[in-house]
């Protein structure tokens, strides 16, 4: 749990099957795959819900107002 209360999932993901992994360009470097973006759970109802961070949004508003800046130049 954070400081804010919220339980953060980060996960590990790959769509690669065995023989893509061998040809991996970063296996050289000792990895592979990526790391998904943190979502925050919730349980309700008997029911496992991940939803995006609310930071997320802030940074897509943060984004488009720097976009909308450039813009004026």
């Amino acid at each position: 749990m954070n400081e804010k209360g919220r339980k953060i999932m980060f996960a590990w993901m790959s769509r690669m099957n065995e023989s893509q992994e061998q040809q991996c360009p970063t296996r050289e470097y000792g990895y592979i795959h990526c790391l998904t973006l943190p979502r925050k759970l919730v349980l309700k109802n008997g029911q496992l819900y991940q939803k995006p961070l609310e930071e997320y949004r802030n940074a897509a508003k943060l984004e488009r107002h720097f976009r909308e800046r450039e813009h004026e130049f």
